[in-house]
């Protein structure tokens, strides 16, 4: 007997996107398939609308899937209006619900603010991680510079947001990126001492730090590894210990 299958389609020209078995999508919701969706068609659940096989309506992200179909349509985001920031204002109150919805409008997630701050920068400098995973998610420029070229990465370093740099890091964002003044993520870390932002940035960058512990001995082979990293400040992190 064939086994019967659950099949999306692009709404406009009808091509298949992407097939399951019943049995994986039976009971799951529509955000489940939009997530899992983004990984093959690489666009952020965001900007997907699913349809039933009629085109009735776009079905709600809480909705349960069809037995047997949808058809997917793709939206760009909204270009951005430099006077609305209320996606900032949200992400710096940590208000998760309502960041999900205006991404979902779908508004771009890279709008800018004062000193030219995103939203993932007020969530990085804010620890708000919640807030971080939908930007993410709606693949926000983890790298983007504010006006000073500091990167949500820098603000979660400062801030000792240990989780915001896990995420940043997890999402591929440059650990050796430098502000306008030469410094990196990890100069700030260890300036301020941040210890475990420290070890967490050596260990992605080189992988040689095994415990913690070996931070009481300065500078350990890992940062005189680091010390490469001078950018256009012209010191290494190791020199930074003295600050």
């Amino acid at each position: 007997m064939e086994r019967t299958m659950f099949r999306v389609f692009w709404a406009m020209t009808g091509r298949a996107v992407a097939t399951f078995a019943v049995e994986q999508v039976e009971g799951k919701s529509v955000q489940w398939l939009k997530t899992m969706l983004a990984k093959q068609i690489g666009v952020s659940r965001f900007q997907q609308r699913c349809f039933p096989e009629d085109l009735a309506r776009a079905l709600d992200d809480q909705e349960i899937l069809p037995p047997s179909m949808v058809q997917l349509l793709v939206v760009d985001f909204e270009p951005p209006d430099v006077t609305d920031r209320k996606l900032i204002t949200v992400c710096a109150g940590n208000r998760c619900e309502e960041v999900d919805a205006l991404l979902k409008k779908p508004i771009a997630p890279d709008i800018t603010g004062d000193f030219g701050w995103t939203a993932l920068h007020t969530a990085a400098w804010a620890g708000n991680s919640k807030c971080m995973c939908l930007l993410l998610e709606a693949r926000a420029n983890h790298d983007q510079e504010d006006s000073f070229g500091s990167t949500p990465l820098y603000f979660a370093a400062e801030r000792n947001n240990l989780e915001a740099v896990q995420l940043l890091v997890a999402a591929g964002a440059d650990k050796d990126k430098a502000a306008n003044d030469g410094s990196t993520a990890l100069h700030i870390a260890i300036v301020n001492g941040h210890l475990s932002v420290v070890w967490l940035l050596l260990f992605h960058m080189f992988g040689e730090v095994d415990d913690e512990n070996v931070l009481k001995d300065w500078p350990s082979n890992s940062l005189t590894s680091a010390d490469s990293a001078t950018g256009a400040f012209g010191t290494a992190p190791s020199q930074w210990l003295s600050v």
